[in-house]
């Protein structure tokens, strides 16, 4: 049995999280400046009864009950919603540090969620309100990882934290694999954790819900077939190309190296991902490494990908957030093997039957130099990182490469041109581009104009953010005299000016000025 902490050590551990979180801040605190983007919009009229709440369990806890709960507590303000994204990865790094903390000493578990809550993939999963899934996913997977790796009857509290992690995100579907892994360190023999009870009521849950997902479909409707499908799945070479992209972004975080920051299938890392899969495998073959749990996060790494490895038209960095996890451990288990091996730590003993080993409480303070100044690095680097995808321009100087960016700043500025124009309740808006008004008999839109539409989810984005009014649509028609429609008139970077209806006695006009 593990002894209790020592006063010491759990003021050790009261810094450590003190520090992961500041470092979180550092990183990823610009994400409180931005307006709400793209799929936000449609999460804020869920919960405010425009549009058809989520019915199944597809993402119920994410996409719906975070919605629910945050829009009567902070309206249509932005700066709570991004505060809870960013205090929740900031918890996934702490919860993360503590995992760690079982197997490795704290300067190399510090280390691990440092290098976890500072890398850059994770940038959309943070500054994206609606990907708070992939965060909460996580969070409640750790939970529910240490819940199952518990003694007594307590253990039984994973089965439900892994049904909230499976609601907020399918993409920890495959958890009971790293439990079972986890639960066969040090047992003899280890065949016997395939038969735990709890690890088996896990694998139940995991198989009806991957059931439920077959039958519906990943987006929560019916299964669709077509390869242009935004979840369809192919089992041909996007599956060994998307594990290559995902590990080379893992492994290639640093600035400096890194060649771009598009969400694509990325052939300039895959050197790097091979490089991180070759030392994974290598590591096995290290006690040291093995009994820091070297093999448990790597089949971490590979059970948080596979559910996304099979999309066709989906390669994102925020779906490296779980599996990232698994690469934390994996730093965490080296360093802490380099750290004794050079003599900042005490030896570890051996593993105790089914937890892993009794650690040294605090760590050697030099281990705690090296470490300090190595988080250093990752935040520095991490901030820079962030700050350049942040910035990125795109095609025109004021949009952005990243969309997540670029669309809370479009929406920003259409709902300030609408607040500005003041339209009374029941007012309806049709918006056409610049380019739309100068040639209407264009039939192909252009980017920037699906990019402005997508933005504000065809309209509903304004219905939302300004009650009183009561249609906005895009395109179409000229605007209804009849109707009494404001006109409002959008460039490429979003901005929106907002003209009066026309005038239902005034001659019919061919071609309306831009």
């Amino acid at each position: 049995m593990t002894p209790a902490p020592r006063p010491r050590a759990r003021a050790a551990d009261v810094v450590a999280a003190l520090a992961i979180a500041g470092l979180a801040a550092a990183v990823y605190g610009g994400a409180l400046r931005y307006f709400f983007s793209q799929d936000d919009f449609a999460g804020l009229a869920r919960a405010g009864g425009a549009i058809e709440r989520l019915a199944g369990p597809w993402r119920y806890l994410s996409h719906q009950l975070f919605f629910d709960l945050m829009r009567p507590l902070a309206g249509l303000d932005p700066l709570p919603y991004h505060a809870a994204s960013l205090l929740s990865h900031a918890a996934c790094g702490v919860v993360l540090y503590a995992w760690l903390t079982r197997w490795c000493g704290r300067p190399a578990a510090f280390a691990g969620a440092a290098f976890f809550v500072s890398h850059a993939a994770l940038f959309t999963a943070v500054y994206w309100i609606s990907a708070i899934g992939d965060i909460h996913a996580l969070l409640f997977a750790l939970v529910a990882l240490r819940l199952a790796t518990a003694s007594g009857r307590l253990r039984w509290a994973a089965a439900p934290a892994f049904v909230a992690s499976l609601l907020s995100k399918e993409s920890t579907l495959l958890l009971p694999a790293v439990v079972g892994v986890t639960l066969a360190v040090g047992r003899r023999p280890a065949a016997a954790a395939l038969r735990d009870p709890v690890h088996l009521s896990l694998w139940a849950i995991a198989t009806v819900w991957g059931f439920l997902l077959t039958l519906g479909g990943r987006s929560g409707t019916p299964a669709e077939s077509s390869s242009l499908a935004p979840y369809a799945v192919a089992l041909g070479p996007n599956l060994w190309e998307n594990l290559l992209t995902y590990l080379g972004w893992s492994a290639n975080f640093v600035l400096a190296l890194a060649t771009g920051v598009s969400d694509r299938v990325d052939p300039s890392v895959f050197g790097y991902g091979i490089g991180l899969a070759v030392l994974g495998v290598i590591g096995t073959a290290s006690t040291g490494l093995r009994s820091r749990g070297w093999v448990a996060a790597g089949v971490a790494v590979l059970a948080f990908l596979v559910p996304v490895l099979p999309l066709r038209n989906h390669t994102y960095h925020y779906y490296t957030y779980a599996a990232l996890s698994g690469v934390a451990w994996m730093l965490c288990a080296a360093l802490d093997l380099a750290l004794e091996t050079i003599g900042t730590r005490a030896p570890r003993p051996a593993a105790a039957r089914g937890r892993a080993a009794t650690k040294v409480p605090g760590g050697d303070a030099r281990g705690w130099v090296i470490v300090g100044v190595l988080a250093a690095c990752f935040a520095i680097n991490g901030a820079a990182f962030v700050r350049t995808n942040e910035t990125t321009p795109f095609a025109y100087p004021e949009s952005r490469a990243d969309p997540t960016v670029d669309r809370a700043l479009i929406a920003a500025r259409a709902a300030d041109a609408v607040r500005a124009a003041a339209l009374p309740p029941g007012s309806r808006l049709a918006c056409f581009s610049t380019a739309r008004l100068a040639t209407p008999e264009a039939h192909r839109e252009a980017y920037w104009e699906r990019n402005v539409r997508a933005a504000l989810l065809d309209g509903l984005a304004l219905e939302v953010l300004f009650p009183g009014l009561e249609e906005v649509r895009f395109g179409g028609g000229p605007p209804d005299r009849n109707r009494r429609e404001y006109l409002g008139v959008y460039d490429a970077a979003g901005r929106l000016r907002v003209l009066p209806p026309p005038d239902p006695g005034a001659p019919e006009r061919r071609r309306a000025e831009p």
